[in-house]
């Protein structure tokens, strides 16, 4: 029976670590869109950038930040599973 115990411990640290390699990957075909020109009396425009995790574990967005108080982020909020795909989508107000 003793000999089960450190097997037992060694199996477990070898599951961790095969959990711990486990990670998600983040990747997006298009990284910069280019808004061109704006009219400012034409309002708000937005653009989606498509994420898919391509890693092998869930990608969960926890915050997007915006360089300045014109642009707007949105995302999706909930963990975005591996092979598949959430949206960023930036508005831009151009008033003022």
């Amino acid at each position: 029976m003793k000999q089960l115990i450190p097997f037992f411990a060694l199996l477990l640290s070898s599951v961790y670590m095969v959990q711990a390699q486990e990670a998600a990957v983040i990747s997006c075909e298009e990284a910069i869109y280019d808004f061109g020109t704006i009219v400012e009396s034409d309002g708000l425009t937005s653009h989606t950038f498509v994420i898919k995790n391509t890693g092998d574990a869930a990608l969960v967005i926890t915050r997007v930040t915006a360089s300045c108080g014109c642009t707007t982020p949105e995302w999706t909020k909930i963990p975005i599973e591996p092979g598949t795909t959430g949206d960023v989508r930036i508005t831009y107000d151009p008033s003022g």
